[in-house]
């Protein structure tokens, strides 16, 4: 499966993934980081996972809807502090990540923090 970041991220990250074999892309590297939300997702549709920093995004009803109607599976990253603890966060949760992928039906949405493993977020 591919898996895009969004602008929420720096392009280095999804390049640093992909230099490691990792099929991630950034939302810079399609010409999509000036869309908004709802147009990425019609764009991404259901070939994508997106991993995002917006928290906003799984809380705003429209892009909800928008996401269920374009089969959307996302990562929520919750973690704000700097770039190499994202970083970290992110390698440290890749396996995991992976394993959703492949075992989970899409659409999906799991939130991913500091702490624990991904969390399935269900409802709305």
């Amino acid at each position: 499966m591919k898996f895009l970041m969004d602008q929420n991220f720096a392009p280095q990250i999804a390049k640093g993934f992909k230099g490691f074999g990792k099929e991630v892309s950034h939302v810079k590297d399609k010409g999509w980081d000036r869309l908004e939300d709802i147009e990425l997702f019609k764009k991404i549709k259901d070939e994508w996972i997106l991993i995002t920093r917006d928290k906003k995004m799984g809380r705003r009803k429209l892009e909800i809807l928008a996401m269920k109607e374009n089969n959307i599976s996302v990562f929520f990253i919750t973690i704000q502090k700097d770039l190499w603890s994202m970083i970290e966060l992110l390698v440290k949760r890749w396996k995991s990540i992976e394993d959703i992928v492949n075992n989970e039906k899409t659409p999906f949405r799991y939130r991913i923090t500091e702490r624990g493993n991904p969390k399935k977020i269900t409802g709305k």
